[in-house]
């Protein structure tokens, strides 16, 4: 059934059918398809027909993840170094009138340097900083990581989005 979409979207989801075009669902020997799909989950399998909208269709349209459990919504963080930017974090809503300090703890990667930490230029990873403002020495997997004792890399550009449209369900 043909469909018009504007040539950016057709763009898109050309470069993403041909990503997707060379590997099937991981679970396609159990239902006896073809396996091709443009969208998969991240085990590779199928979107569950459940959870889809929460978890993918609208943190995708409204930028940020559905309240729950009494906690507003968190907005979706992407990077964007790359086109269209891949989702990183999670984050809290800036409050008006309170400055905004990015999250950091356990299970919230640390994104953006302060003070005291960086991210290394070789593993990625956020690293405390010597007083001179350099990595401190740490391994990445066995070994030494070669980014020990270096300037911390530049912060990744961040982004995120306002609704596509307010109300868009995935029949619309």
């Amino acid at each position: 059934m043909p469909v018009d979409i504007p040539p950016f979207l057709a763009t898109l989801l050309t470069a993403q059918a041909d990503i997707r075009a060379r590997r099937g669902c991981a679970c396609a020997a159990g239902h006896g398809g073809s396996g091709r799909y443009v969208f998969l989950g991240p085990d590779g399998g199928h979107h569950r027909r459940s959870n889809f909208a929460r978890r993918v269709f609208r943190p995708a349209c409204d930028g940020r993840h559905p309240p729950a459990k009494g906690k507003p919504g968190r907005l979706v963080v992407a990077d964007a170094a790359v086109w269209p930017g891949i989702p990183v974090a999670s984050w809290p809503p800036a409050v008006p009138g309170k400055p905004f300090v990015p999250p950091s703890g356990r299970g919230s990667p640390r994104l953006i340097s302060t003070e005291t930490s960086g991210r290394c230029q070789a593993c990625g990873h956020a690293m405390r900083l010597r007083l001179d403002g350099r990595t401190v020495a740490h391994k990445d997997n066995a070994s030494d990581c070669p980014g020990s004792g270096e300037q911390p890399a530049e912060d990744a550009p961040l982004a995120c989005w306002l609704p596509i449209k307010d109300g868009l369900t995935p029949q619309a």
